[in-house]
C-alpha cells in the first residue's frame, strides 16, 4: 500500500489565493496523480500538508508535522508538484532526503518529472537541487542590490517603526504617526533626564507605554511590548528620527563583484520628516557613548 503525503505549499496568504500555483491547484494536480496510478500496487491519499510559509529553510510547523508522520510510518511517499516546494535550499533538502531514505519514503515531484524509487529519479533530483540553489542565491543577491539602491536614494526598506506609519500609497515612503511620535519625543526627553535606560524604561513601563502595535498585511495582529534598554537604544540611537537612513549598516554586501564603495557604511537623507531634533538627537547618543565607556568591564 503506497500511503501517500501530499505536501503543499505557497509563501503567503496572498499567493495563496492566486490561480496559477496556489493551494487549491497544486492539490487538485497532487490527487488526480494518486488517482491516475495503475498496477498491481494500490495509492491511498493518508494526508494533504498545507503550508503558507517560505521555504527557506524546514522549520515549518506543516512540514514538521509531515516529518513527524514519516518517522511514525503513517506514510511513504511524497508528492509535490515543485521541488521548491519542499525547500529552495540544496543542504537542507539533502537533510530531508536523509529522512526519506531512512524510512524508506519515496519522493515523487510532478514538474521536474523524477521519482526517488530509481538511480535515474536520484540523480535528476541532485541536478535540479544544484540548480534550484543557484538560482535562489541570485535572487537574493539581486533584492539585497536593489534594497541597497533604493536605500542610497532614501527610502525605507524596513519594517514597522515607533514613530511612523508605512505610506501604503508610496512604497519606500514614511508617514508620522502623530500619537506615536509624543512617545518617541517623550523617551529621548526622559532618557536626557535620567541618563539611564533602566529608569528611563520604568518611567515608560509604569505608565503603559508600549512598542508599536501593528497589523501586518495578512492580517495578523503583534501587539506593543514592555520596553526594555535593548529596545531603548535602538529607539535612542536610530537615524530615521532626525530624517535620515543608515546603509549597509549590517554590512550585507560581501560579494566581490560589489565595489569597495558599496559595502561602505553610509548615513543619507531619508524621505521621511524627522521628528526629533538633530542637536538632542546627538547630545542623546554622546550621552550614551560616554555612559558604556565608563561600565565596568565583564568579569571573566
Amino acid at each position: 500500500m503506497k500511503r501517500c503525503g501530499l505536501y503543499i505549499r505557497v509563501s503567503t496568504k496572498i499567493q495563496a489565493e492566486t490561480k496559477e500555483g496556489s493551494l487549491k491547484i497544486q492539490r487538485q494536480r497532487l490527487e488526480a496523480f494518486v488517482k491516475s496510478r495503475c498496477g498491481n500496487e494500490k495509492w491511498k491519499i493518508y494526508k494533504i500538508y498545507e503550508e503558507t510559509q517560505s521555504g527557506k529553510d524546514i522549520k515549518r510547523p506543516i512540514l514538521q508535522s509531515l516529518l513527524e508522520d514519516i518517522r511514525n510510518k503513517k506514510i511513504n511517499v511524497v508528492i509535490c508538484t515543485k521541488i521548491d516546494r519542499i525547500s529552495r535550499s540544496l543542504l537542507d533538502f539533502y537533510h530531508l532526503y536523509q529522512v526519506f531514505k531512512e524510512y524508506n519514503v519515496d519522493f515523487i515531484c510532478l514538474d521536474d518529472y523524477f521519482d526517488t524509487s530509481t538511480p535515474i529519479g536520484r540523480m535528476a533530483l541532485k541536478m535540479i537541487l544544484v540548480f534550484a540553489e543557484l538560482e535562489r542565491e541570485q535572487t537574493s543577491e539581486r533584492t539585497r542590490r536593489c534594497m541597497y539602491q533604493r536605500a542610497l536614494k532614501g527610502l525605507w526598506n524596513g519594517g514597522y517603526v515607533l514613530g511612523y506609519d508605512l505610506d501604503s500609497e508610496k512604497k519606500g515612503y514614511l508617514k508620522i504617526n502623530e500619537k506615536e511620535s509624543i512617545l518617541v519625543k517623550t523617551i529621548f526627553k526622559t532618557y536626557l533626564e535620567t541618563n539611564s535606560f533602566r529608569k528611563t524604561c520604568k518611567f515608560l513601563n509604569e505608565r503603559g507605554y508600549t512598542t508599536k502595535s501593528y497589523v501586518t498585511k495578512e492580517g495578523i495582529l503583534h501587539k506593543g511590548k514592555k520596553f526594555r534598554p535593548q529596545i531603548l537604544s535602538s529607539i535612542l540611537t536610530n537615524y530615521i528620527y532626525i530624517g535620515k537612513l543608515e546603509v549597509n549598516k549590517k554590512n550585507k554586501l560581501k560579494n566581490q563583484e560589489y565595489t569597495d564603495e558599496e559595502k561602505r557604511y553610509k548615513i543619507v537623507e531619508g524621505k521621511q520628516k524627522p521628528i526629533i531634533d538633530e542637536e538632542l538627537f546627538y547630545l542623546v547618543k554622546e550621552i550614551i557613548k560616554q555612559n558604556r565607556r565608563e561600565l565596568p568591564p565583564h568579569k571573566p
